[in-house]
């Protein structure tokens, strides 16, 4: 596959380049020249096929690195996503079932088994957000699999923001074909993207404020460069950056914020209601929440009441609630070794 940048289309660059560089020579990010589209007949089958080999699938897509199901089961194991059901029709993609209870590990594995040879300390932007666009793939044919998901019907996705790279691999997957509706964007305190798609204004110069979940603690997030690509287009990109780079105010035409509230919701979480979130839904549901996923989960809900919406909805859990224990327990009125025991037991 050729690669384009979010800054120009007046190049291409190699997929070596892509795997292997955080971003061009042009300061801006890799994207594929052409992003593949999947055809209904190719969605369908997704519920078809094991995880592994949808995961492998999708990712020989963007690099042609001649991946196996197998590869992606010795990687990542051969059952890391696990779909729980919670009530209002939320189906919590639990993508963390990977060794260490998050799905970064999984990104890592998968990264090192892109590069081959040449191994990478780190995986790079596009390396990251493809392998999520390709876990959000396979949990989808996992609920088609089991009769959870109907092609014919969007399916919400609700996902916590940060720098932005769930919520950017959700936007690339839909317009790869996956039949996604709304991409419902979780916020902390650090609220700039409601700013932007609520107002059609954002401060670039802002600072990132403390809070209970602070790997979101991103006042503007990297991958919202991407996010003016594919919706506002280069010459958006370029006022964007005239603006970050000298931290002023970035705001968009009325025309600008239609197109890029089209299919995206965002929505600010404070830290109590985190709380709050965790032990309600714990107490009704029988589920435990993350501070994360509880983040993702009051943003579906804040998106449901503003719009009437109520179809299905997949929650993108990147993170099990034992990786934030102390938080957990304190939430629910319990021990840590109590959250670690009903996790382990599923419940």
């Amino acid at each position: 596959m050729l690669y384009a940048t979010t800054r120009s289309n007046s190049h291409v660059e190699t997929t070596h380049r892509a795997i292997h560089m955080e971003r061009c020579n042009d300061g801006g990010f890799f994207v594929p020249f052409r992003m593949p589209q999947l055809e209904s007949d190719q969605i369908k089958a997704l519920g078809k096929r094991p995880f592994g080999e949808n995961m492998a699938n999708l990712l020989n897509l963007f690099f042609s690195c001649g991946l196996s199901a197998w590869d992606v089961d010795f990687a990542i194991g051969r059952n890391p996503v696990r779909i729980k059901l919670i009530p209002h029709r939320i189906y919590v993609a639990e993508t963390w079932h990977c060794g260490d209870n998050r799905f970064d590990r999984a990104v890592n594995a998968l990264s090192q088994r892109i590069c081959g040879e040449e191994q990478v300390a780190q995986p790079t932007n596009w390396v990251k957000i493809a392998v999520h666009i390709a876990a959000i793939f396979a949990a989808y044919g996992q609920l088609l699999a089991e009769g959870q998901a109907d092609i014919f019907t969007p399916m919400d996705i609700a996902v916590p923001t940060g720098d932005f790279t769930a919520a950017m691999a959700a936007r690339y997957a839909r317009a790869m074909g996956l039949p996604l509706g709304n991409i419902i964007c979780g916020c902390n305190a650090n609220g700039g993207l409601w700013d932007l798609i609520h107002r059609g204004e954002m401060n670039t110069g802002a600072v990132a404020v403390k809070t209970d979940t602070p790997l979101a603690d991103v006042a503007v997030p990297e991958n919202l460069e991407r996010l003016v690509d594919i919706t506002l287009g280069k010459e958006a990109v370029r006022t964007y950056l005239d603006k970050y780079r000298t931290g002023g105010l970035y705001t968009l035409s009325e025309e600008q914020l239609e197109q890029l509230r089209a299919g995206m919701f965002a929505s600010v979480v404070s830290d109590s209601r985190v709380k709050t979130v965790i032990h309600s839904v714990y107490r009704t549901a029988r589920y435990i929440l993350g501070p994360y996923d509880a983040v993702a989960y009051s943003s579906l809900l804040d998106y449901r009441a503003t719009t009437g919406e109520s179809r299905p909805a997949m929650l993108f859990s990147m993170r099990s609630p034992v990786c934030d224990g102390e938080l957990v327990a304190g939430s629910m009125n319990m021990t840590v070794d109590e959250v670690l025991r009903k996790v382990s037991i599923g419940e």
